[in-house]
């Protein structure tokens, strides 16, 4: 029914699961250990999919503390909340953590649900987690409504893959997190098949298990088709621009079919396919990324393709989707694409919250583009903007180059319409070294890794002076 640890257990229960005490804290468990030292008053969340780790950082938060780990398991039969309440009332640690609490009978689950939100008005810190996360997303509806805080697993950025696995952060280590990173080994993506397994068990199945337990519009039977179909639109909205094509190969449209992928929305609706998209935006599998020229500020000369980009949250899903539709384009291409996709994903979750972020395209590439940018201010005609391009090139010179970050052409595409906006910084990103370089209009450039300086783009002044520093004492250096 359910298997409890806590201080008396804990250490020989990470034995009998294989975890180790050595194993590094994935980024999420500092903020977990936040939540738990805060006097926030509200349930924690921890959504994420299978093998991001959300369980072994739970237990590594609530080491050598006042905490018990209940994990429920699955059967025939539904464990009653009301055992689980009768469980807690007898529970006197500080930290309560329910796992796999998706797994306890709905009906009557409400009272159960109240109930932890009454704890945590005690004083108590309780977190909830599970599998089956986009159940655990649905909990801040009902009687836990505005008495959440959720912390998402799903997103592993190239520094925290570094960090835990202990590599350099070069290009070949770039590339292999693009192509198998973000989850853990068990549940590694590294082929078609795999890809197409961790899919179905992970994110298909987690939506039908939702679906069943909520009032969603969407017919089970059609939930595999609806979410391919979102994941190849985002693998659409992320090509179109960069490699232009009309019509499929043979090899692609075979793809399609074995993916259960409809792109002409023949045997699908599109609102049941925007339905799912936003769901599974809501629960960190995707993001949506507005352009900064919405359709209604378009101009003659600057004419947008797109609104809206989709981004799949994994590199290593996104990387296999590429290989798979995409065969017949050059792999190189294909990873500079995903390395564009996976920088906008990592901005967007390290981005400050009071900020908006958007990608600049024109409806011909040619004309200009810029991968990502950061907003500032964005209520108001004044806004404070920074200005990232991505390269996959560990030896980037920005010397005699016409790229749209250095030539001035979407600056003067954002002053026609937003004349008192203010670029703030420019930054490439790239996996190799920091260095300071020029635009064409020798406006300094910061080129950087994903690390604190980019994710420190707010402090570009700072950087800039620092770099400026470090170029003219090399100078000194060489000319003595």
């Amino acid at each position: 029914m359910y298997t409890i640890v806590n201080k008396d257990n804990y250490n020989e229960y990470l034995i009998s699961q294989g975890i180790s005490n050595q194993w590094i804290k994935r980024d999420f468990v500092f903020d977990v250990e936040k939540y738990i030292e805060s006097p926030l008053q509200k349930v924690l969340l921890i959504s994420g999919l299978r093998g991001t780790g959300k369980s072994v950082g739970i237990l590594q938060s609530i080491k050598d503390r006042d905490a018990v780990y209940i994990i429920i398991e699955k059967s025939n039969l539904a464990v009653n909340p009301e055992e689980i309440i009768n469980l807690l009332n007898r529970v006197k640690e500080h930290i309560i953590c329910i796992d796999e609490y998706s797994w306890i009978d709905n009906e009557g689950r409400n009272i159960l649900d109240a109930y932890l939100d009454t704890l945590t008005k005690q004083g108590k810190k309780v977190i909830i987690t599970g599998t089956e996360s986009l159940c655990i997303e649905a909990l801040k509806g009902g009687e836990l409504i505005h008495r959440t805080t959720t912390i998402q697993t799903n997103h592993m950025s190239f520094s925290e893959y570094c960090r835990i696995f202990n590599k350099e952060p070069n290009k070949n280590n770039c590339e292999k997190f693009l192509t198998e990173g973000g989850i853990f080994e068990d549940y590694v993506v590294n082929n078609a098949d795999s890809m197409k397994s961790y899919i179905d068990n992970s994110i298909v199945n987690n939506l039908r298990a939702y679906v069943k337990s909520s009032s969603s519009l969407v017919d089970e039977n059609k939930i595999g088709t609806l979410i391919y179909t979102v994941f190849y639109r985002a693998i659409r909205s992320i090509v179109d621009t960069k490699i232009k094509f009309y019509n499929l190969s043979q090899e692609s449209i075979a793809a399609l079919d074995r993916l259960n992928i409809d792109p002409d929305y023949t045997f699908v609706n599109p609102s049941e396919v925007d339905l799912v998209a936003n769901i599974l935006n809501q629960a960190g599998v995707i993001i949506k990324v507005p352009n900064f020229f919405q359709r209604e500020n378009k101009l003659a000369d600057y004419s947008l393709e797109q609104d809206y980009k989709t981004y799949i949250v994994n590199p290593a899903i996104t990387y296999q989707f590429l290989k798979t539709i995409f065969a017949d384009f050059e792999d190189s291409s294909l990873k500079g694409l995903l390395y564009e996709a996976n920088c906008m994903v990592d901005m967007y979750y390290s981005k400050l919250p009071i900020d908006n972020i958007y990608f600049i395209e024109s409806s011909l590439a040619e004309n200009f583009e810029i991968d990502i940018a950061i907003v500032q201010n964005d209520d108001s005609l004044k806004k404070q903007i920074y200005l990232f391009e991505c390269k996959l090139d560990p030896n980037v010179s920005t010397y005699n180059k016409n790229w749209s970050i250095l030539n001035g052409k979407v600056e003067k595409a954002i002053n026609e319409i937003y004349p008192d906006a203010e670029i703030k910084s420019k930054y490439i990103i790239h996996p190799g070294e920091t260095s300071l370089q020029r635009d064409s209009a020798n406006n300094p450039v910061i080129v950087t890794n994903q690390d604190d300086i980019l994710y420190d783009y707010f402090k570009a002044d700072k950087h800039i002076e620092k770099l400026s520093t470090v170029k003219t004492l090399k100078k000194k250096h060489k000319t003595l």
